[in-house]
This record gives structure tokens, sequence and C-alpha cells, in this order.
């Protein structure tokens, strides 16, 4: 795995903290978060990969359901074209390469089941 610029994990924020001066923060893009979750079957609040400007590669480590969503940045697996907005089987030992953004900033990989991350 070589992450890009600015990849974080994100989810749709942390409410409740405003009264410590803890803004939510999130997705910078909720609809686009949303919508990859929706795409592989998750519930929309289950932490995907925000990435800025630049992608980064990833291996996969088992079979899984994966949507690139967002911004769109150039993107292959295997070589291969990749599709943004529609789901894709991505089997174990496969390599996502998600270059640079085409247009706009940010871009999301979103994975059936979610990142486990603490609540």
């Amino acid at each position: 795995m070589k992450p890009g610029f600015q990849a974080t994990l994100q989810d749709l924020g942390r409410n409740g903290f405003t009264h410590l001066g803890i803004s939510p923060a999130g997705a910078a893009d909720l609809f686009s978060f949303r919508l990859g979750n929706l795409l592989v079957g998750n519930d929309e609040n289950d932490a995907g990969l925000e990435m800025t400007l630049v992608g980064g590669t990833y291996r996969f480590n088992q079979n899984v359901l994966v949507v690139l969503t967002g911004s769109r940045f150039s993107a292959t697996l295997d070589g291969t074209e990749f599709p943004f907005f529609k789901a894709v089987h991505v089997k174990k030992g496969q390599e996502l390469d998600i270059g640079p953004s085409q247009d706009g900033a940010r871009c999301f990989l979103t994975v059936k089941g979610g990142f486990h991350v603490p609540q």
C-alpha cells in the first residue's frame, strides 16, 4: 500500500462535541461518500477512504466489492482502466492504482463491509 497525499479514513463525522469546540468533521463530500456506501451495500456511515489530489496504490488481501466515487481520478486495476460510480468485485492480490485528480479534489474508495475503525 502506498497512500496518496492526505488519504484518510472518514465517516459522516462525530456529532455531540461542538460544546467543547470540536467540529463534527467527516467526509468532505457527503453526497459522494454516502453514494459509495450505498453502491456496495453498506450502512451510509461505514468508514471509507477519502483521497485528496492523488489516490495511491492499494493491494487487496481478500476478495471484496469496491467502488470509487467523488471527483474523477485516473484509476487502474492491474493496469486496466477502473470505472467510477460502479461497484466492482476485486480479487485477492489485485492492485488498484489511483493516480491524480482529473477534476475536483477528492475521491472516495468504499469497500463492502467498510474499513474497521473505532466509533
